[in-house]
């Protein structure tokens, strides 16, 4: 117990101190435009990280019996998104609606109220303070959304079968969020790739800005070693799948994310040629491997229902071929082969 309030203090400290969390470089924008956004189009119609919450959102009322249609926030932060969706739905006229974003941190969540005072938004927009990892919320729930906050839970189960009996039967549990190996680090075949690519890399283009460290070759970082960030990133989609039925799911990343993040990305000068063509050839790199099932995408956007229906997804990166067993590692395989 004390090791995990030790844990939710380093949290909480770790984004208080974080004047813009939602701050990324203009390699990642840049990735993100090009071989992101085309794949959101194709599978949900979208071409922004608001606009997926709105459609899936809309998708799930249109269905729903409900007299009011909610919306369950899991780990909110500063509220930024929610703020997003209710002055759209408002501003488009949707009135009946209420979001509910719930989050662990006391730092954020006084920004986020703050916001929703400063907006008038007060009638739509409830914060809560609460650890989802112990703690509930009465339903039911028109859609569940979590951005980029599954992969600081530690009790995955537990929310998920929550979300699961607190859902309406026509509803939509709606995530962008990390799934690659616990405490973002890479899988070996993906590991191996990066160190590949490591050489041709400039000085500038090797220090990790977060770390505030030099890596003359590529160092794989634990990001769990603080907080929760990571903690069961590689558990989110197989236990999700237990649950509930994927309607539309684009994987991304793989190696590519690791070099456009906070973290390499600065390094990159989109301005000059040979760097933004260095982040085109990683990323095509990037999708002919996702393409053939050789790495599996750290990142997904997706849609989740309860009840079966038919899939939409990314060229043939469906939900389920995109999940990466624990023991599936074709680099030992190939190595343990040319051995013998």
């Amino acid at each position: 117990m004390r090791d995990y309030e030790a844990k939710v203090a380093e949290q909480i400290a770790q984004y208080a101190s974080t004047a813009n969390m939602h701050e990324l470089p203009e390699s990642f924008h840049f990735w993100s435009h090009n071989y992101i956004r085309p794949g959101m189009k194709d599978v949900f119609g979208v071409e922004s990280v608001v606009d997926f919450y709105l459609a899936g959102f809309r998708a799930a009322a249109t269905r729903s019996g409900g007299p009011r249609k909610q919306i369950l926030s899991l780990g909110c932060g500063d509220g930024w998104l929610e703020i997003d969706l209710a002055k759209r739905l408002a501003a488009d006229g949707d009135l009946d609606f209420r979001i509910v974003g719930a989050d662990i941190s006391p730092v954020l969540l006084s920004r986020f109220r703050e916001k929703v005072v400063e907006q008038g938004l007060q009638r739509w927009v409830e914060p809560v303070h609460m650890d989802l990892n112990a703690a509930t919320l009465a339903g039911p729930w028109t859609t569940v959304m979590a951005n980029h906050s599954l992969h600081h839970f530690v009790e995955l189960e537990r929310i998920f079968d929550y979300c699961r009996s607190t859902l309406e039967r026509s509803g939509l549990f709606v995530t962008n969020d990390v799934i690659g190996r616990n405490g973002h680090m890479r899988w070996p075949e993906t590991e191996i790739i990066l160190r590949s690519l490591w050489p041709l890399l400039s000085a500038r283009q090797r220090y990790h800005l977060q770390l505030q460290r030099y890596d003359e070759t590529f160092t794989d970082h634990d990001c769990s070693t603080e907080g929760f960030e990571g903690i069961r990133a590689q558990d989110i989609l197989p236990l999700m799948l237990e649950r509930f039925h994927p309607v539309g799911f684009l994987g991304v990343g793989g190696f590519v994310d690791l070099l456009t993040d906070r973290g390499y990305g600065h390094g990159f000068d989109m301005k000059d040629e040979r760097d933004t063509s260095f982040i085109k050839f990683a990323a095509e790199l990037n999708e002919m491997l996702l393409d053939a099932g050789v790495v599996k995408p750290t990142i997904m956007f997706a849609q989740f229902s309860l009840d079966r229906r038919v899939e939409r997804c990314y060229h043939n990166r469906s939900a389920q071929r995109s999940v990466r067993g624990v023991t599936e590692n074709w680099v030992s395989k190939y190595l343990a082969k040319e051995m013998h």
